[in-house]
């Protein structure tokens, strides 16, 4: 009889804050533990903030250019070029170590941060940014791979990239943290580096191959190419990028030819099992 009580009390509670348009307080508590402790930007969201970053330095750009073209000036020529190669190093380190983010990363709720918490150094975010650069669009695809879904520069720099304020990001802006990083059972790491390395060989020789076959020598040495070479050959590129990010996933996993992870099947049995899930020191039943 308590029970039945105490379930037509909270009933009866829920039903007077409903009418008052209040959530149910066991509604409020069970909306605040489906929330994560931290939620992972996911890359699309990512790859906006970039291409926000990008038109801001490329605006910056502009401005200036016409800014010393109407100057006349010949020295503010120099002077504009220095202070634009100083924007483009600084402009990432800068603010992501002094405000948590650049432009792109604020407009879209996102920060950066370390693996452990709080803001990064100014050395830190230097080093992300130049490695960001320098890796591109294939520093991305480790994104797949790691634990807090992080890039091969944040993978680096101990720093991931997290939404700001979950109230106001949607589902698919986010992700949460896996709870095991995958990896190939049964396969050494060495042996899926090595694995992997040869078939970006193979990729890269292929790739090279089908240059020669469809550009012409001077496309290739003196770079006048046609229409139909130039689309071939940056065609070429963005599949090289692919292939070698696909193949790089893949290896890692266990999925490729020659570093496949071994299956549940095939593993071998336990010590003091017949192969068939039979204890030896014990009687069956």
């Amino acid at each position: 009889m308590d029970e039945q009580e105490a379930r037509r009390e909270q009933q009866s509670v829920e039903t007077q804050e409903a009418m008052h348009g209040q959530e149910p307080v066991g509604a409020l508590a069970t909306e605040e533990e489906a929330m994560p402790a931290r939620a992972y930007a996911a890359f699309p969201r990512r790859l906006l903030g970039l291409v926000i970053d990008t038109v801001v330095i490329m605006t910056f750009f502009l401005v200036g250019a016409f800014a010393v073209t109407a100057s006349g000036v010949q020295a503010a020529g120099a002077t504009f070029m220095a202070l634009l190669v100083a924007v483009v190093i600084l402009y990432d380190p800068l603010l992501v170590s002094r405000t948590g983010g650049t432009i792109g990363h604020h407009a879209l709720n996102l920060r950066v941060e370390h693996e452990e918490g709080g803001r990064l150094s100014f050395l830190r975010a230097l080093l992300r940014s130049w490695l960001k650069a320098l890796l591109g669009l294939f520093s991305f695809f480790f994104m797949l791979l790691t634990q807090r879904h992080q890039a091969l520069h944040d993978k680096l720099t101990h720093s991931v990239v997290v939404v700001h304020d979950l109230e106001k990001a949607r589902p698919e802006h986010y992700l949460v943290e896996r709870p095991i990083a995958p990896t190939a059972a049964g396969v050494s790491v060495v042996r899926r580096l090595l694995v992997i390395a040869a078939y970006w060989l193979a990729i890269f020789l292929t790739i090279s191959f089908f240059f020669g076959a469809v550009a012409s020598t001077a496309c290739l040495d003196r770079d006048v190419c046609s229409p139909g070479e130039r689309l071939a050959i940056d065609g070429g590129g963005v599949g090289i990028v692919l292939l070698f990010g696909l193949t790089m996933v893949l290896g890692w996993l266990g999925r490729l030819p020659g570093a496949r992870a071994r299956r549940a099947a095939e593993d071998p049995p336990a010590e003091g099992s017949d192969g068939h899930g039979t204890r030896l020191d014990t009687p069956a039943e």
